[in-house]
């Protein structure tokens, strides 16, 4: 057992259950390859992407990560 699965396992999480309140989310682990020195793609995407909306019913904001922008 991982040291995330044994996180989420202190957490009630059970392998197999989907993530999420109410178990709504993904089942297995996304798993990445390397195609560059810091890039990569997701490789098993095979489970049906769900839509995200807001509360308020719009789409969501893209998040950016910005590094070394303090001068």
């Amino acid at each position: 057992m991982t040291a995330a699965q044994k996180m989420m396992a202190k957490m009630g999480w059970k392998e197999g259950q989907g993530l999420g309140k109410q178990e709504q989310g993904i089942t297995t682990p996304l798993m990445a390859k390397k195609t560059d020195r810091r890039a990569g793609v997701i490789v098993n995407a095979s489970e049906k992407k769900v839509k995200s909306v807001n509360f308020n019913g719009t789409p969501p904001t893209r998040v950016l990560l910005l590094r070394q922008q303090v001068q």
